[in-house]
């Protein structure tokens, strides 16, 4: 359960409107918020203290409602990010990406794609484009048990948004023609073992997972997607580095990545 989230702001705009998202988000769950600043050395020209009264500043002036406190280092953005991440046992980390813009490939291409990679908790990659229907999630499902956690997971936050999941299982493109009921079968049937609440959606695709998970959030507009990762391991390093890397590229919503941080 979370009950701690950093949420590391730059001075954009878009990271005042994920400082209001996350603290909405910690409020539903009961959570306390730490915001973080991170200063460069080479851009530290005032003291500490100030950078941080600064900060403290800006944040009062976004209206935030609630409990929060607020760090600041001077570093490695990533690096301070994931220290801080074991100093304050972080259940979620907030990381706001940059739509459309070549900056935004740049920062996800560094400090988000560090710290998804090396975390051990989940990451909420914020984009804020109001145009998606946030009555949709997308779920991908590959069976394994990491990703039933994903899966529940997203339940809980379709119930407290009222939102409908829609579940994919991507296949190989398979060697003959015909129809493949089986897997939807398959796919249906598991889901309801998870004896989930809200209002579920299935769908069978043959081809690369990226893409037709792209597909789906872009036919149904869906303002979520919600994935798991493999923590430590090689194969973490390559799910990052193809589909959800892609994803996180290529898509305009949002996406919430699970890490299990409680197993090694």
């Amino acid at each position: 359960m979370e009950k701690v989230i950093l949420v590391p702001l730059d001075q954009s705009e878009i990271g005042k409107t994920m400082a209001q998202v996350a603290q909405n988000w910690a409020q539903s769950k009961g959570a306390l918020v730490y915001f973080l600043r991170v200063t460069q050395e080479e851009e530290s020209k005032d003291s500490e203290e100030s950078i941080k009264a600064a900060f403290e500043e800006e944040l009062k002036k976004i209206k935030l409602k609630g409990e929060y406190k607020v760090l600041h280092r001077i570093g490695t953005p990533y690096l301070e990010i994931l220290k801080t991440v074991e100093e304050i046992n972080c259940d979620l980390i907030f990381m706001a990406a940059h739509e459309h813009t070549m900056w935004g490939r740049l920062f996800l291409g560094s400090n988000s794609d560090y710290v998804l990679q090396h975390c051990r908790c989940p990451v909420y990659i914020f984009k804020n484009n109001m145009t998606l229907d946030r009555s949709k999630i997308v779920v991908p499902v590959d069976y394994t048990p990491i990703n039933i956690k994903a899966i529940q997971i997203a339940d809980k936050i379709a119930q407290r948004n009222n939102a409908e999941l829609f579940f994919i299982h991507v296949e190989p493109i398979p060697p003959y023609p015909g129809p493949y009921k089986t897997e939807d079968t398959k796919l249906s049937e598991f889901i309801k073992t998870l004896n989930l609440q809200s209002k579920c959606h299935f769908d069978v695709e043959f081809g690369k997972p990226y893409l037709k998970i792209q597909e789906l959030q872009q036919f149904t507009q869906a303002g979520l997607i919600v994935m798991s990762a493999h923590s430590h391991t090689m194969m973490d390093r390559m799910l990052v580095g193809s589909n959800t890397a892609f994803l996180l590229h290529h898509l305009i919503c949002p996406m919430y990545i699970y890490k299990d941080h409680y197993s090694d």
